[in-house]
């Protein structure tokens, strides 16, 4: 089975404590929502014994690095893509 979520991660920010109740960003909130549509729609049946666990994650690069960091991190990402493994 092969999982695939086309979902920008979002970390979730400190929650707000306002007088009434506490809550979250809208960001945070609006990624959890997304997620619980897309995995209420996937049936997974429950199945015995090991599985095998895989998770890659492909997060965009932020705006407010500069261009000197977007080089470091290009050029870190093509040596592991070419490492045999």
């Amino acid at each position: 089975m092969k999982l695939r979520f086309d979902v920008v991660p979002t970390p979730a920010s400190r929650p707000r404590v306002s007088r009434w109740s506490t809550y979250y960003g809208k960001n945070h909130t609006e990624f959890v929502k997304t997620m619980k549509t897309i995995t209420d729609q996937v049936n997974v049946v429950p199945f015995e014994g090991q599985i095998y666990a895989k998770a890659d994650f492909y997060v965009p690069m932020p705006r407010a690095w500069s261009k000197k960091e977007k080089r470091r991190s290009y050029r870190k990402i093509l040596r592991q893509q070419q490492r045999p493994g």
